[in-house]
């Protein structure tokens, strides 16, 4: 695991463990959107989400 990674894996756990987080379904276009951003700004994939 990447230096800080384990500290990352604790929040994104806990992110997902709360009680207010939903989970959606993407739509076509948005994932088109988040191809578009990641290549003209050098995201990364979750970033461009």
């Amino acid at each position: 695991m990447r230096r800080g990674g384990q500290a990352s894996l604790y929040h994104f756990k806990a992110l997902f463990a709360h009680p207010d987080t939903q989970i959606v379904e993407l739509r076509a276009f948005v994932v088109e959107l988040a191809i578009q951003w990641r290549a003209n700004h050098g995201l990364r994939s979750p970033d461009a989400l």
